[in-house]
């Protein structure tokens, strides 16, 4: 991958596979044949009406993305998959009511940084909207879709060159998630410099989770790992583990920063990539 600064329009296919699809002009395409994805990315777009959005949709999947479509936010937030990118439709008018929600869901930095915006051109030329944002994170719409790959693709590179940026002589056994620090040599758990007192038990409740990158791990998984196949006792203790452990980290059930609750299911860590 190319870093941010370097991805300009006359890039033409020096960004590598699985992106072979990208917007003409600053992309490459897949020889004749049926294109098969060695990788794909999730992105969420939310709008009250997508079918407006169609082009662009159809052109995002072409890309080796995975589409999840969603008309409110509410449904996006209970939907449970790991999403790598964000498209909020701040065009369309408001008929859900929903904007407020979605300020306050990109509030956090995480998703921020993940998050793109449509927006016409009265938003960014002195609108609440296109004050609060930077150029990069907001798309002045309608355009041409190949204007709107081309910022998709710039923040999902930017994405990939912070996340492949390692400081020199990091420890493998410190694992950085949001504002907190595991080290996993001592077991133990900080908040900037403060240490959250767990249990044995809830120290290996949440390293299991983190190490399952935002994958679902059922009840049973769980208790499998921290209690072994003699256990006898039912899935449920792991609820009782969960809860105490999101008291320590000042979590919640609803709406939670660091452990999501799958229904039905079991658990999985919040978004993070």
């Amino acid at each position: 991958m190319q870093n941010l600064e370097t991805l300009t329009s006359s890039a033409a296919g020096q960004l590598e596979a699985p992106y072979y699809r990208q917007a003409q002009g600053f992309g490459y395409r897949q020889p004749a044949g049926i294109p098969v994805c060695s990788q794909t990315k999730r992105i969420a777009v939310v709008s009250p009406v997508p079918d407006r959005m169609y082009d662009l949709i159809r052109e995002i999947s072409a890309n080796c993305f995975d589409v999840m479509v969603f008309r409110k936010l509410e449904s996006l937030t209970e939907s449970g998959p790991a999403i790598d990118m964000y498209l909020f439709d701040f065009v369309t008018e408001d008929v859900y009511g929903d904007y407020g929600n979605i300020k306050a869901f990109v509030s956090h930095p995480d998703i921020a940084a993940r998050s793109i915006y449509l927006a016409d051109r009265g938003a960014l030329n002195g609108s609440a909207d296109g004050g609060e944002r930077t150029g990069e994170q907001v798309i002045a719409w309608p355009c041409p879709v190949s204007e709107a790959m081309y910022a998709i693709f710039r923040m999902l590179t930017k994405q990939e060159t912070l996340k492949s940026t390692v400081s020199a002589g990091s420890d493998p056994s410190i694992i950085m998630y949001k504002d907190l620090k595991v080290d996993a040599k001592r077991m133990s758990v900080y908040r900037g410099d403060d240490r959250i007192e767990l249990t044995k038990t809830e120290y290996e409740v949440l390293l299991y989770l983190l190490e399952a990158d935002g994958a679902v791990l059922t009840r049973d998984e769980i208790m499998q790992r921290i209690c072994g196949s003699s256990f006898v006792g039912g899935s449920n203790v792991i609820d009782v583990h969960v809860r105490s452990l999101r008291k320590k980290l000042g979590d919640k059930a609803v709406s939670s920063k660091y452990i999501v609750t799958m229904r039905g299911a079991g658990y999985r860590m919040a978004d993070i990539r």
